[in-house]
């Protein structure tokens, strides 16, 4: 008996002794690496990104995949939501931090290469994307994924048959994988038929490949189908919930029939 007692004590011992370890404060060697304090100095965005945006517009599209005047035009948008209290120590200012997010979504680069160019901290880098990435989307898509109404559609179907000759389309529709590295504990619920993990971005385009819907962040096991009779948007067009903000079916050019409004997709998808 008191050899199992004493087994049972080393047990909790050992539990003990883990759960101190798990929960145990990390003793930071530096408040700011030294190497970080040469920001001003050699950071990418002071010795390089404020030139290239001054004095050579292409090379700064090349970076941001955006024009200087876009670029401020974008700034303005979203620097009150993303400039941090004036008694911050250090803070980064709105631009340095935007310009960080724009130069990572168009390259994709690591954020250990990140860090090291602008001279700040691999988790800060973490911080700072998703948190612009966040402010960027409740700031533009209200701008630029309205939600749709018969006027818009309207507009939508005309350009299709201005430049595709196809009238009463709504929307191009379809899905992409986009490649992720796969969450801790999801098994093969990410894992596709592409062989890889990924994420699916469902979204219609106008005429023009411009979004005018998108459901994002769909497992890459599902099927387009599946994904698209999910989303919100799927379930009020296939119930008839968007009826009433849908135009009425239309004549046809040149002809006498009666076509009603549709999405245009591969047969991957319930829509035709």
């Amino acid at each position: 008996m008191s050899r199992l007692r004493m087994i049972v004590v080393l047990s909790l011992m050992l539990v003990a002794i883990a759960r101190k370890r798990r929960y145990r404060t990390r003793i930071r060697r530096y408040g700011v690496r030294p190497f970080n304090k040469l920001r001003k100095l050699h950071g990418q965005y002071e010795t390089m990104v404020k030139y290239i945006k001054t004095n050579d517009e292409k090379e700064f599209f090349s970076y941001t995949r955006m024009t200087p005047a876009m670029f401020d035009h974008l700034l303005m948008l979203v620097e009150p939501k993303v400039r941090k209290h004036p008694s911050r120590k250090n803070a980064l200012c709105p631009s340095f931090r935007l310009c960080l997010t724009l130069h990572y979504l168009a390259e994709g680069c690591s954020m250990k290469e990140i860090s090291r160019n602008y001279y700040i901290g691999k988790a800060t880098a973490h911080v700072i994307i998703r948190e612009i990435c966040t402010v960027l989307w409740d700031v533009l898509k209200d701008i630029y994924i309205p939600e749709p109404t018969i006027e818009r559609m309207v507009e939508v179907s005309k350009g299709f048959y201005r430049r595709w000759n196809m009238p009463n389309c709504l929307g191009a529709l379809d899905g992409k994988h986009v490649s992720i590295q796969a969450p801790y504990h999801s098994g093969s619920e990410y894992f596709s038929y592409k062989k890889s993990f990924s994420l699916v971005l469902m979204a219609a385009c106008d005429s023009y490949y411009k979004f005018i819907y998108v459901d994002i962040a769909a497992p890459g096991s599902l099927h387009d189908s599946y994904i698209f009779r999910q989303s919100n948007f799927g379930r009020a067009f296939l119930s008839n919930e968007f009826e009433d903000r849908l135009p009425q079916a239309k004549v046809l050019p040149n002809s006498n029939i009666v076509l009603p409004y549709f999405l245009v997709a591969d047969q991957s998808l319930p829509v035709a």
